[in-house]
C-alpha cells in the first residue's frame, strides 16, 4: 500500500522511470538484431551505440529550459519529471558513461579476436584509419578515442567537489566541450546525426536567445536600481521591470551581472510579485563565490558583519541568554525601545526593524553611473512552486532563504483574493489573472534557526496578515518557527525566551518579528501538523505540500506525504 501511495505521489518520475528502460531496451535490440549471426561481442557493441545516440539526445533535451517551461504550462507535463529534470539528467549521464564502457569494451574484445583470425594487427584495428572502419575516412577508432578522453574530462569536473568546492569555473568551461563532444559524435556514428538534429537544432536556438545581445533586443537595457544588505548575508536586488517582462509566482530566471562576471549565470527565485509591475525582486544568499563578491560589490559602505551583529544584538547578549536592555528594552506594545529612522527602499518599509538594513542606491554618477548596474535577464521559468495556484488546499513549507518562491507567491495570491495590495502601486498587466484562483485555504510554515533571519520579510508578512482581515477565516495561516530555542539542561527556556513569550502574552505582539502571529520556539511536530491537515481535506480540499529547503527534511516531508496521500512538490534554494 506504502509503494502504491508512492508511486500515486510521483507519477511523472515513475513513468519516466518505467519508460526510460523499455525505450532503450527497443532501441538495443533494433540495432543488434540484424547482427545475430555474429559474436556476442559484436551484438553488444550495436545494441550500446544505438543506446548512446538515443542517450545523447535525451541528455540534451532535458537541460531546454524554455520548452521544459512550456511544457509544465500542458496537461501533459503532469506525466513528465519536470521537476527532476536535472536529476534525470544526471542518471542519463550516469548510463552514457557505462554504456560508453560496454561499447568500447565489446570493439576492443571483438578486434582482440580479429587481429588473430585475420591479417591486420590489433593496433591497427584500435588507432588505423587504412582500414575504412567507420562512416568518415574510416576515423571510427580515432574518433572512438577522442570521445573516451572528453567523456573523462567532462565527467570528472561534474563530480559534487567539483562543482560544490569552489570550482565552479572548471564546470563551467569543461561542460563546453559538449559541442567538440557532439562533432566527433556525428563524424564517429553515421545514425548520430539523425538522434542529434532536433535536440542541437532547439540547443542552439535556445543559446542565441540566451546570449546577451538577444536579451538586450527582448527586453532592452536591464539595471539593478538598488541594494538593500539584510541580515545572515542576504542581499536584496531591486532591478528595473520591463513592460514585456510577464512572469508568474514562482518562477525563476537566470541573472548575468557583467561586472561580477561576464559569462557566469546564476538561477535565482523572483520574491516579487506579478503584479508589481515596476520592478523585479530578488533575495540572495552570499554561499558562493558568485553572490558573496555580489554582496561585496560596494566596497566602502557599512559592513554587513557589523548589521548581522546588531540585528542578533536586538534579542541576545553575547552568552545568548538576556535581552539587550539598551536596543531590546521592550515597550508596552511589545517593540523595542531603540531604533534608527525608518528606513524605506524601492522594495520595503524597514523602519519596523530595530537596527534597519544598509539600503544602498547604485544609481549614482561615482559608483555605477546614474542608471545603476546593467544586468541581464533570462527566463522567466517555471518551477513546482508555479503549481500552488492550482491546488485547492496549498501548504508552503520553507526553512530559511528557502522562504523566497512564497515571497512572491503569497503577495499574489492576496492580489488575486483582494484586487489590491496595500504598500505597492500594483497595476494589472493583460496576462495578470484576474480571475479567482482554486485555492481554499493556503497554510505557510516558515523555519529559521535564528531571530534574525526573519527579519527581511516579517515587513511583507505583516502586510500580508493586516490584508487578508478583508478574507474570511483567515485564508493564509501562518506558522513560523525558530528551532535556536534550546533552553537550560531541565528543558526551560532561558531569560530571553521567557522575556520573548511574556511579551507576547501580554501585548499581543509576537517581540521577533512584531507580528500578532506568535513564532514558535522549537521544530514543527510535522506528526501533529498533518493530521491535522488530514482531517482540514474536508473542509479546504485537496491537500498539496510545497517545499523549498534542504533535502534532509524534505525527505521526512516527502514521507509523510506519501502516508497521507498528499501530493509533494519540491524545489531546491
Amino acid at each position: 500500500m506504502f509503494c502504491l501511495k508512492a508511486l500515486v505521489n510521483n507519477v511523472g518520475p515513475a513513468v519516466a522511470v518505467l519508460i526510460y528502460p523499455l525505450l532503450n531496451i527497443a532501441v538495443f535490440a533494433s540495432a543488434a538484431l540484424p547482427y545475430i549471426d555474429d559474436n556476442v561481442a559484436v551484438l553488444l557493441a550495436r545494441g550500446c551505440g544505438a543506446c548512446l545516440s538515443l542517450n545523447n539526445s535525451l541528455i540534451v533535451l532535458l537541460v531546454l529550459r524554455k520548452l521544459l517551461s512550456r511544457m509544465r504550462a500542458t496537461r501533459i507535463g503532469v506525466y513528465l519529471p519536470l521537476d527532476h529534470s536535472l536529476t534525470f539528467h544526471m542518471a542519463v549521464g550516469v548510463a552514457i558513461v557505462l554504456l560508453s564502457l560496454a561499447h568500447a569494451s565489446a570493439h576492443i574484445t571483438n578486434f582482440v579476436h580479429l587481429a588473430r583470425t585475420t591479417l591486420p594487427t590489433l593496433p591497427e584495428y584500435l588507432f588505423g584509419t587504412h582500414l575504412g572502419i567507420g562512416w568518415v575516412s574510416g576515423t571510427a577508432c580515432l574518433t572512438g578515442w577522442v570521445l573516451v578522453g572528453l567523456l573523462i574530462i567532462i565527467v570528472t569536473s561534474s563530480l559534487h567537489f567539483v562543482i560544490n568546492g569552489g570550482r565552479m569555473k572548471v564546470f563551467f568551461w569543461t561542460h563546453k566541450l559538449v559541442m567538440l563532444w557532439w562533432v566527433t559524435l556525428i563524424l564517429h556514428s553515421p545514425s548520430a546525426w539523425m538522434w542529434l538534429l532536433g535536440p542541437l537544432v532547439l540547443y542552439f536556438i535556445g543559446r542565441v536567445l540566451r546570449a546577451q545581445f538577444a536579451r538586450h533586443l527582448l527586453y532592452g537595457d536591464m539595471f539593478i536600481r538598488e541594494m538593500v544588505l539584510l541580515p545572515y548575508d542576504v542581499t536584496h536586488l531591486v532591478v528595473s521591470r520591463p513592460e514585456n517582462f510577464r512572469f508568474r509566482a514562482g518562477d525563476n530566471v537566470y541573472l548575468n551581472i557583467p561586472v561580477l562576471s561576464s559569462f557566469e549565470w546564476h538561477p535565482f527565485t523572483i520574491s516579487s510579485a506579478p503584479e508589481q509591475t515596476e520592478s523585479l525582486w530578488f533575495h540572495i544568499r552570499a554561499v558562493g563565490p558568485w553572490t558573496k563578491r555580489l554582496r561585496e560589490l560596494l566596497n566602502g559602505h557599512p559592513d554587513q558583519n557589523d548589521n548581522n551583529r546588531k540585528q542578533k544584538e536586538s534579542f541576545l547578549n553575547d552568552d545568548g541568554d538576556a535581552v539587550s536592555m539598551e536596543e531590546g528594552q521592550v515597550h508596552d506594545d511589545g517593540r523595542a525601545m531603540k531604533r534608527r529612522e525608518s528606513c524605506v527602499s524601492m522594495a520595503q518599509d524597514f523602519s519596523h526593524l530595530t537596527e534597519p538594513p544598509a539600503v544602498i542606491d547604485v544609481c549614482r554618477e561615482e559608483l555605477f553611473g546614474v542608471n545603476g548596474i546593467k544586468v541581464y535577464v533570462d527566463g522567466p521559468y517555471g518551477a513546482p512552486a508555479t503549481h500552488v495556484l492550482q491546488a485547492e488546499h496549498a501548504v508552503l513549507i520553507a526553512a530559511g532563504i528557502g522562504v523566497t518562491p512564497y515571497a512572491s507567491l503569497l503577495q499574489s495570491i492576496i492580489h488575486r483574493k483582494l484586487g489590491k495590495f496595500s504598500g505597492h502601486q500594483w497595476a494589472k498587466p493583460r496576462d495578470t489573472p484576474t480571475s479567482p484562483t482554486t485555492l481554499r485555504k493556503v497554510d505557510f510554515f516558515w523555519i529559521n534557526r535564528d531571530p534574525g533571519a526573519f527579519l527581511w520579510f516579517t515587513s511583507l508578512l505583516g502586510q500580508i496578515e493586516s490584508d487578508q482581515s478583508g478574507l474570511q477565516n483567515n485564508f493564509i495561516d501562518m506558522h513560523l518557527y525558530m528551532t535556536s530555542s534550546q533552553g537550560a539542561a531541565n528543558g526551560e527556556p532561558t531569560a530571553v525566551w521567557k522575556d520573548i513569550l511574556s511579551a507576547y502574552t501580554e501585548n499581543r505582539r509576537d517581540l521577533i518579528t512584531r507580528l500578532e502571529k506568535r513564532t514558535i520556539l522549537g521544530r514543527p511536530d510535522w506528526i501533529a501538523v498533518f493530521k491535522r491537515l488530514k482531517e482540514e481535506e474536508k473542509d479546504h480540499g485537496k491537500v498539496a505540500i510545497f517545499f523549498c529547503g534542504p533535502k534532509k527534511l524534505g525527505s521526512i516531508l516527502r514521507r509523510h506525504c506519501i502516508e497521507y496521500n498528499f501530493r509533494f512538490r519540491q524545489e531546491s534554494c
